[in-house]
């Protein structure tokens, strides 16, 4: 495989060196996405991240620049969100595992006491968000797809030309979300013609890892290779038409052993992550222009277990998003139409039938457990697709601004287990001398062993469709030293059939020059989750046996030993989770000429849904079977929670310079039954916690932390701009102390069979430092080139972790990404 970094090197030498020859540009400018680097003096440092608005005090955005300068490499933009106030990152970020080295999804993040899956993810006003269960992490999940996000797009960092994060006091133009809104904006079409490659590599060797806990690390350090590359060219095909072309393309590689009672060997999977997008911009005139938009992304992630063989699981994060648009100008007001279509297919393939030997037989000679696993538990076909229009129009009105605008749009959500599968398990080994008299084509008897126990895992195709519609409007005005903006947003589906309305308010008070007091009242609404209704069409589960005679080899016939419901999930007249804010925030000027804010959000989140109470109910199957006991789950809106978040934020610029830090408290108090329903796992995937092998169900229920709630953050930054050619990035994050029921990072061994080990885990507080430099080569010919050098967690810091057992594990310390980027 050739490296990417080299690759970069060539295509763009090659680029400059027949340019003239293969295109005519007569008269047209050559662009460069470094241009503001090549200019004649330096300009200044791009900021942490642009907020201080004075009305809306919940909007942070990322701009282009900050981008290239801050991020950590690779293709995971979230980093850059810890910077930011309000948001807390998922701690397993810093975990140093091989599936984390693997893993090239983006990270998961918590906005204003929200739980990860309760923001709304838009990519150019698209939504990119899961209606799905997401919530499920475990790695042999028989009826979830492992590794899923509540972002259904994937796009890389090289192609976003902003990204707005709004944490509060968020504006009636947003709906579907209790946590917050991220908004990623692809870059627009260039004016001029331009070519840009870049790629980065990362391997094991620039990777520090370093232990955590008590007692030694049963688990390797990662081996991995990743690599990323992206080709993009600007295209201005008229003085009317510009057009982007983009590829992009990142893989790892990542070395597994098996486990030594499956031979120890070594074997290699990996991540892919694809971008493929075309945008185009027509501007028919100055009162209107057309654009329109494709976004393919394909994401491919293997994983094998180190306990099984014949088990190697694929599974897909596949995004579509294409939209068409008009933009208009008439008189003062200006409007838009959209139409835009997604596709998520979050579907895996696995090894249909699974089957558990007994060691003993001579014929299980690749395995020295008790019991030994060979394949999987089916392939499912999971997909969601998305069909809206959105039309917005803004007007001045009576002294002051009218925005409105309405929003349909119909979903369809569809899993399906494409056939049956089966759980062999139950093994009988032949004396010795016998042989087992199989039938033909039966794939759990053996000639020395015969499983004699099965469960079944029946096809089915599940659906749910849903046609929602929502209408808002805005209207700001200034009165005198006051500006206020009042608005209301109004929202319906058919699926849970509620008419809701999203009342937004904010205000601002200029107390003085540059100096604002703002306040605002706001209510959002949550987006619709369909996850327990598609586990509701889930069809019973059979239980079959059968006999065997290991003195003479004779096998019985299957017979039904019983049929279950395991889980049930009623449904009644359900709410629609909500959250209830109030916000208040003081905004004044700050030396270095910045400015410095005080803002406090309170929220009530209310509805939530969650598990009833676990009735134990009789179940008659009517087939003749044994008939048996169901655990039926009935949805309610009892959950509920209460937010409170405090932070001091400050900004300043001198020259060259940019300078940013923020401090945040917070607090979230859950009220009642802790277990909700997108924490439930099935209990079928059971775990060791202090001394027994219980199912995940009953850890959720015991565990009442979130992993999104240090109730101490910070952030501090730096960029710097020393000359044309060199620029750097410092940052800051601290972290303070908190506890949770985590896993280990050990197995334990339960009679024959490998458990997680769970335990009460105390992680401390901890203080990381990333330094990014980027330089500019000197300019040849037609083409710039960069060196970007960033190092994540300079100081090689993890944070302590306690813990009640002897285990310890890695976590990911000091690591460094090289990349480079040509342009012409």
């Amino acid at each position: 495989m050739k490296h990417p970094i080299i690759v970069g090197c060539l295509s763009c030498s090659l680029l400059s060196a027949h340019a003239k020859e293969a295109i005519d540009l007569g008269a047209m400018e050559v662009s460069s996405t470094t241009e503001t680097a090549s200019s004649s003096s330096p300009q200044p440092a791009a900021t942490a991240y642009d907020s201080f608005d004075p009305l809306d005090t919940g909007l942070s955005v990322i701009n282009r620049e900050t981008i290239a300068a801050g991020y950590e490499g690779g293709t995971d933009f979230t980093g850059l969100l810890q910077n930011l106030p309000f948001v807390q990152m998922d701690t397993e970020r810093q975990a140093g595992t091989a599936e984390a080295a693997q893993s090239l999804r983006p990270s998961d993040f918590s906005i204003s006491g929200g739980n990860y899956y309760d923001n709304s993810i838009l990519i150019d006003g698209v939504s990119a968000t899961s209606i799905m269960d997401v919530s499920s992490k475990s790695k042999n999940d028989f009826n979830e797809v492992y590794g899923q996000t509540s972002q259904t797009l994937y796009v890389d960092t090289s192609l976003i030309g902003s990204v707005d994060v709004l944490d509060s006091n968020i504006s009636a133009r947003y709906g579907d979300f209790i946590g917050g809104v991220v908004d990623i904006k692809l870059r627009q079409p260039a004016r001029k013609f331009g070519v840009s490659v870049s790629g980065g590599f990362q391997n094991d060797s620039m990777v520090s890892y370093r232990k955590s806990g008590n007692g030694e690390v049963t688990k390797e350090k990662p081996d991995f290779t990743k690599y990323q590359s992206s080709f993009s060219v600007d295209m201005p095909l008229s003085e009317r038409l510009f057009v982007l072309a983009s590829i992009s393309r990142s893989e790892s590689a990542v070395s597994y052993n098996m486990s030594e009672n499956y031979g120890g060997n070594q074997f290699k999977t990996g991540d892919r992550s694809s971008n493929y997008l075309l945008k185009a911009l027509y501007e028919y005139s100055d009162a209107l222009s057309l654009e329109g938009q494709l976004v393919y992304s394909p994401y491919r992630s293997e994983h094998q277990p180190d306990n099984s063989i014949n088990s190697l699981n694929l599974n897909r994060s596949d995004g579509l998003s294409a939209y068409v648009a008009a933009n208009g100008v008439r008189g003062a007001g200006n409007w838009q139409h959209k139409l835009s279509y997604q596709l998520s297919d979050a579907s895996r393939e696995w090894d249909g039938d699974r089957f558990q030997w007994p060691s003993k037989a001579a014929s299980v000679n690749w395995c020295d457990s008790t019991n030994c696993t060979e394949g999987g538990f089916g392939s499912l076909d999971q997909t969601q697709q998305d069909i809206a229009y959105h039309f917005t129009f803004n007007q001045p009105l009576a002294g002051g601004d009218l925005s409105l605008g309405s929003e349909l749009r119909y979903t369809v959500a569809r899993k399906q287990r494409p056939q049956d599968n089966r759980y062999y398990s139950g093994g009988k080994v032949m004396n010795s001398g016998v042989t087992a008299n199989c039938a033909a084509g039966d794939p759990a008897c053996r000639g020395d062993v015969v499983l004699t126990q099965y469960s079944d895992y029946a096809a089915y195709d599940a659906e749910v469709a849903l046609f929602s519609q929502a209408v808002w409007a805005e209207y700001f005005r200034r009165i005198g030293a006051v500006e206020l903006r009042a608005g209301a947003r109004l929202n319906h589906d058919d699926f849970l059939g509620n008419l809701n309305l999203s009342p937004r308010v904010s205000a601002n008070w200029s107390l003085f020059d540059d100096t604002y007091l703002t306040l605002g009242a706001n209510r959002y609404y949550a987006a619709n989750m369909v996850g327990y209704a598609i586990r509701s069409q889930y069809p019973d589960s059979y239980f079959y046996r059968r006999s065997v005679n290991t003195t003479n080899g004779e096998v019985g016939s299957w017979a039904l030993g019983s049929t279950s419901r395991s889980t049930d999930y009623g449904q009644g007249d359900l709410k629609t989770p909500y959250s209830d804010e109030l916000t208040a925030a003081l905004t004044f000027p700050a030396p270095l000429d910045g400015h410095f804010r005080v803002k406090g959000v309170y929220r009530q989140n209310r509805d939530g849904f969650a598990n009833s109470q676990r009735d134990k109910v009789s179940f008659e199957p009517g087939d003749g079977s044994k008939s048996t006991t169901t655990t039926l789950y009935t949805l309610t809106n009892d959950g509920k929670s209460d937010y409170k978040g405090l932070a001091l934020e400050w900004q300043g610029q001198v020259e060259r310079h940019s300078f940013n830090a923020n401090i945040t408290w917070s607090k979230t108090k859950t009220f009642g039954d802790t277990s909700s329903y997108f924490d439930y796992t099935d209990p079928q995937e059971q775990v060791y916690y202090q001394g027994r092998v219980i199912g995940m169900d009953e850890l959720y229920a015991l565990n009442e932390r979130s992993n999104f709630a240090a109730p101490i953050r910070a952030a501090a930054g730096w960029t710097a701009r020393w000359s044309t050619q060199l620029q750097t990035n410092a940052s800051l994050n601290y972290r303070g102390g908190y506890d949770f029921l985590g896993d280990s990072g050990n197995d334990v061994k339960v009679d024959g069979s490998s458990y997680d080990r769970y335990e009460q885990i105390t992680i401390g507080s901890f203080t990381t430092v990333n330094l990014n430099a980027r330089y500019l080569l000197p300019k040849w010919q037609q083409h710039l080139m960069s060196v970007d050098v960033r190092v994540s967690n300079v100081f090689n810091r993890t944070p302590e972790i306690a813990s009640n057992s002897s285990s310890a594990s890695y976590r990911l310390g000091r690591s460094v990404w090289l990349g480079l980027n040509c342009s012409y």
